[in-house]
């Protein structure tokens, strides 16, 4: 089964959602930003047999996507959406990767335990904004080994230490 079907896609853009909801004719677009990366948050951590990606395929979209390369990390331990940046770099899993047409699948095969899929390219014109490649469907196919190990908020009056804020 597609692991990654609805799951969280964390970034900055419009139709976040298309990129996990199992149609290929729907896309994400990402807006230009200083860090051009999304991911997708598995929900827990999986033993991968493939992560395959698709181009998007909607006509308003003309070849946005098609022949800009890209690269593709994993991620195996837990990380918030404000601090992922800090853990850059991730787990590479492929650089230079193009699409050389809309709809096609590029097949990846992890080698690693994957709890995110982080897809981008680095930004040579920092601090200039640039927009990560629009993505038609992300999967992933494999089988769970574990629940995430989520940090745990304090309970109680006492203060949160500093390490928390």
């Amino acid at each position: 089964p597609n692991v990654a079907l609805y799951k969280t896609v964390i970034g900055s853009g419009k139709w976040r959602h298309c990129a996990v909801d199992g149609n290929f004719r729907t896309t994400f677009a990402p807006y230009a930003v200083q860090f051009p990366f999304y991911y997708v948050d598995l929900g827990a951590l999986y033993n991968l047999t493939s992560v395959n990606l698709f181009c998007q395929n909607e006509g308003t979209f003309r070849n946005l996507g098609v022949d800009v390369p890209f690269d593709v990390h994993t991620f195996g331990q837990w990380m918030s959406e404000c601090t992922y940046q800090s853990h850059y770099p991730w787990d590479l899993l492929a650089s230079g990767i193009k699409f050389k047409k809309k709809g096609e699948e590029v097949v990846l095969k992890p080698n690693k335990p994957v709890q995110y899929i982080i897809i981008g390219q680095r930004n040579t014109n920092y601090p200039i904004s640039v927009r990560p490649i629009q993505i038609g469907e992300i999967q992933a196919h494999g089988e769970k080994l574990r629940d995430t190990q989520v940090p745990q908020v304090p309970a109680g009056d006492e203060p949160i230490p500093e390490n928390l804020h």
